[in-house]
Protein backbone atom coordinates (compact mmCIF):
# COMPACT_ATOMS: atom_id res chain seq x y z
CA UNK A 1 0.00 0.00 0.00
CA UNK A 2 1.30 3.94 -1.01
CA UNK A 3 2.03 5.76 1.69
CA UNK A 4 1.23 8.42 -0.19
CA UNK A 5 -1.67 9.57 -3.15
CA UNK A 6 0.27 11.00 -6.09
CA UNK A 7 -0.05 14.77 -6.19
CA UNK A 8 -2.22 16.92 -8.42
CA UNK A 9 -1.15 19.65 -10.71
CA UNK A 10 -0.25 22.49 -8.44
CA UNK A 11 -0.56 20.30 -5.27
CA UNK A 12 2.36 18.93 -3.00
CA UNK A 13 2.25 15.20 -1.38
CA UNK A 14 0.05 14.36 1.00
CA UNK A 15 1.47 14.39 4.73
CA UNK A 16 0.02 11.47 6.88
CA UNK A 17 -2.50 13.94 8.84
CA UNK A 18 -4.42 14.60 5.52
CA UNK A 19 -4.38 10.74 4.71
CA UNK A 20 -5.71 10.55 7.90
CA UNK A 21 -8.78 13.11 7.21
CA UNK A 22 -9.24 11.04 4.39
CA UNK A 23 -10.80 8.02 6.64
CA UNK A 24 -14.18 8.60 7.97
CA UNK A 25 -15.04 7.79 11.48
CA UNK A 26 -14.48 3.90 11.75
CA UNK A 27 -13.02 3.20 8.61
CA UNK A 28 -9.17 3.86 9.76
CA UNK A 29 -9.69 1.67 12.75
CA UNK A 30 -10.60 -1.03 10.10
CA UNK A 31 -7.70 0.09 8.03
CA UNK A 32 -5.03 -0.36 11.10
CA UNK A 33 -6.73 -3.30 11.97
CA UNK A 34 -6.33 -4.91 8.59
CA UNK A 35 -2.92 -3.80 7.88
CA UNK A 36 -2.37 -5.23 11.81
CA UNK A 37 -3.72 -8.76 10.52
CA UNK A 38 -1.71 -8.78 7.71
CA UNK A 39 1.56 -8.19 9.54
CA UNK A 40 0.50 -10.75 11.88
CA UNK A 41 -0.02 -13.46 9.38
CA UNK A 42 3.61 -12.83 8.11
CA UNK A 43 5.74 -11.54 11.38
CA UNK A 44 3.62 -13.10 14.34
CA UNK A 45 2.28 -10.76 17.63
CA UNK A 46 5.66 -9.82 18.28
CA UNK A 47 6.69 -7.99 15.31
CA UNK A 48 3.87 -5.62 15.46
CA UNK A 49 3.52 -2.18 17.13
CA UNK A 50 0.80 0.70 16.55
CA UNK A 51 3.96 3.20 14.79
CA UNK A 52 4.57 0.33 12.14
CA UNK A 53 1.12 -0.20 11.33
CA UNK A 54 0.46 3.47 10.98
CA UNK A 55 2.96 3.53 9.10
CA UNK A 56 1.83 0.82 6.57
CA UNK A 57 -1.55 2.49 6.32
CA UNK A 58 -0.10 5.83 5.50
CA UNK A 59 -1.53 8.46 8.85
CA UNK A 60 0.94 9.44 11.66
CA UNK A 61 1.12 7.28 14.48
CA UNK A 62 -1.38 9.61 16.32
CA UNK A 63 -3.87 8.72 14.21
CA UNK A 64 -3.93 5.57 15.36
CA UNK A 65 -3.92 6.29 19.10
CA UNK A 66 -7.34 7.66 18.30
CA UNK A 67 -8.54 4.38 18.01
CA UNK A 68 -6.26 1.97 19.91
CA UNK A 69 -4.81 3.45 23.29
CA UNK A 70 -2.02 1.12 22.98
CA UNK A 71 -0.39 -2.17 21.45
CA UNK A 72 -2.37 -4.36 23.74
CA UNK A 73 -5.58 -2.57 22.80
CA UNK A 74 -4.70 -3.68 18.70
CA UNK A 75 -3.54 -6.72 19.96
CA UNK A 76 -7.51 -7.34 21.59
CA UNK A 77 -8.82 -6.51 18.61
CA UNK A 78 -6.69 -8.80 16.34
CA UNK A 79 -7.16 -11.69 18.69
CA UNK A 80 -11.28 -11.23 18.91
CA UNK A 81 -11.02 -11.29 14.97
CA UNK A 82 -8.80 -14.29 14.80
CA UNK A 83 -11.21 -16.28 17.25
CA UNK A 84 -14.00 -15.69 15.35
CA UNK A 85 -12.06 -16.89 12.23
CA UNK A 86 -11.28 -20.10 14.41
CA UNK A 87 -15.17 -20.50 15.46
CA UNK A 88 -16.06 -19.97 11.70
CA UNK A 89 -13.60 -22.79 10.70
CA UNK A 90 -14.59 -25.08 13.39
CA UNK A 91 -18.90 -24.19 12.87
CA UNK A 92 -18.05 -25.15 9.12
CA UNK A 93 -16.43 -28.44 9.74
CA UNK A 94 -19.51 -29.17 11.71
CA UNK A 95 -22.10 -28.25 9.85
CA UNK A 96 -21.07 -30.93 7.42
CA UNK A 97 -21.88 -34.27 9.41
CA UNK A 98 -25.16 -34.89 10.22
CA UNK A 99 -27.54 -33.61 13.23
CA UNK A 100 -28.09 -37.08 14.78
CA UNK A 101 -24.17 -38.15 14.55
CA UNK A 102 -22.95 -36.47 17.86
CA UNK A 103 -19.52 -37.84 17.58
CA UNK A 104 -18.96 -37.32 14.27
CA UNK A 105 -19.76 -33.76 15.38
CA UNK A 106 -17.16 -33.54 18.15
CA UNK A 107 -14.81 -35.38 16.01
CA UNK A 108 -15.50 -32.61 12.85
CA UNK A 109 -14.97 -29.94 15.74
CA UNK A 110 -11.60 -31.27 16.49
CA UNK A 111 -10.29 -31.24 13.01
CA UNK A 112 -11.40 -27.88 12.72
CA UNK A 113 -9.92 -26.55 15.23
CA UNK A 114 -6.47 -28.43 14.66
CA UNK A 115 -6.23 -27.82 11.33
CA UNK A 116 -7.15 -24.09 11.37
CA UNK A 117 -4.31 -23.65 14.40
CA UNK A 118 -1.67 -25.24 11.57
CA UNK A 119 -2.86 -23.01 8.66
CA UNK A 120 -2.82 -20.51 10.58
CA UNK A 121 -0.55 -20.55 13.32
CA UNK A 122 0.26 -16.51 14.41
CA UNK A 123 -3.25 -16.01 14.15
CA UNK A 124 -4.26 -18.88 16.58
CA UNK A 125 -1.80 -17.67 19.19
CA UNK A 126 -2.92 -14.60 19.32
CA UNK A 127 -6.59 -15.61 19.80
CA UNK A 128 -5.54 -17.19 23.00
CA UNK A 129 -2.64 -14.93 24.20
CA UNK A 130 -4.63 -11.89 25.16
CA UNK A 131 -7.18 -13.71 27.56
CA UNK A 132 -11.14 -13.78 26.94
CA UNK A 133 -12.75 -11.33 24.36
CA UNK A 134 -16.47 -10.34 25.60
CA UNK A 135 -16.65 -8.51 22.79
CA UNK A 136 -16.55 -11.50 20.32
CA UNK A 137 -20.43 -13.15 19.72
CA UNK A 138 -20.59 -15.73 22.32
CA UNK A 139 -22.21 -18.15 19.76
CA UNK A 140 -19.20 -18.25 17.34
CA UNK A 141 -16.95 -19.47 20.01
CA UNK A 142 -14.98 -22.50 19.69
CA UNK A 143 -15.75 -23.52 23.36
CA UNK A 144 -19.40 -22.58 23.16
CA UNK A 145 -19.97 -24.45 19.57
CA UNK A 146 -18.20 -27.61 21.84
CA UNK A 147 -20.82 -27.22 25.32
CA UNK A 148 -23.96 -26.92 22.66
CA UNK A 149 -22.43 -30.30 20.90
CA UNK A 150 -21.86 -32.16 24.32
CA UNK A 151 -25.17 -31.04 25.69
CA UNK A 152 -26.49 -32.49 22.53
CA UNK A 153 -24.98 -35.88 23.21
CA UNK A 154 -26.40 -36.24 25.90
CA UNK A 155 -30.16 -35.02 24.77
CA UNK A 156 -29.35 -38.12 21.97
CA UNK A 157 -28.29 -40.12 24.63
CA UNK A 158 -24.65 -40.47 23.39
CA UNK A 159 -23.40 -39.69 26.67
CA UNK A 160 -25.09 -40.05 30.47
CA UNK A 161 -26.28 -37.19 31.80
CA UNK A 162 -24.11 -37.50 35.11
CA UNK A 163 -21.22 -37.23 32.58
CA UNK A 164 -22.28 -34.15 31.58
CA UNK A 165 -20.53 -31.87 34.15
CA UNK A 166 -17.61 -30.05 33.28
CA UNK A 167 -16.70 -32.25 29.93
CA UNK A 168 -16.26 -29.37 28.12
CA UNK A 169 -12.96 -29.25 30.20
CA UNK A 170 -11.35 -32.39 29.64
CA UNK A 171 -12.40 -32.44 25.80
CA UNK A 172 -11.37 -28.18 25.27
CA UNK A 173 -7.69 -28.84 27.07
CA UNK A 174 -7.19 -31.85 25.15
CA UNK A 175 -7.78 -30.74 21.85
CA UNK A 176 -6.20 -27.20 22.45
CA UNK A 177 -3.05 -28.76 23.62
CA UNK A 178 -3.03 -31.39 20.01
CA UNK A 179 -3.35 -27.82 18.79
CA UNK A 180 -0.19 -26.18 19.88
CA UNK A 181 1.53 -29.27 19.47
CA UNK A 182 0.60 -29.92 15.87
CA UNK A 183 1.19 -25.90 15.10
CA UNK A 184 4.29 -24.76 16.52
CA UNK A 185 5.29 -27.87 19.02
CA UNK A 186 6.47 -31.28 18.71
CA UNK A 187 4.22 -32.56 16.31
CA UNK A 188 4.61 -29.45 13.23
CA UNK A 189 6.51 -31.88 11.55
CA UNK A 190 3.88 -34.57 11.18
CA UNK A 191 1.39 -34.65 7.89
CA UNK A 192 -1.60 -32.96 8.08
CA UNK A 193 -3.36 -36.57 7.50
CA UNK A 194 -1.26 -38.19 10.37
CA UNK A 195 -2.50 -35.03 13.11
CA UNK A 196 -6.25 -35.48 11.89
CA UNK A 197 -5.72 -39.12 12.37
CA UNK A 198 -4.13 -38.22 16.18
CA UNK A 199 -7.03 -36.04 16.76
CA UNK A 200 -9.85 -38.17 15.63
CA UNK A 201 -8.41 -41.14 18.17
CA UNK A 202 -8.15 -38.50 20.84
CA UNK A 203 -11.81 -37.35 20.51
CA UNK A 204 -12.75 -40.90 20.09
CA UNK A 205 -11.26 -41.63 23.55
CA UNK A 206 -12.09 -38.63 25.20
CA UNK A 207 -16.22 -39.47 24.53
CA UNK A 208 -15.38 -43.24 25.46
CA UNK A 209 -13.74 -42.09 28.39
CA UNK A 210 -17.28 -40.01 29.25
CA UNK A 211 -19.54 -42.67 28.59
CA UNK A 212 -17.88 -45.09 30.52
CA UNK A 213 -17.61 -42.27 33.83
CA UNK A 214 -20.85 -42.04 33.46
CA UNK A 215 -21.86 -45.91 33.96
Amino acid sequence: MHLYRAALPGQGLQSPEMRAKEYHHGNLAQALLDAADALLEDRGAAEISLRQVATSVGVAPSAAYHHFADRNALLDALAARALDRLAAAVQRRVARVPVADVPGRVVALGRGYVSWAREEPHRFAVAFAQGDRPDTPANLRPYVILTELLDEAVTRGVMPARSRPNAEHLVWPALHGLAVLGSSGPLQDRSERELLALCDELVLTLLAGLRARGS
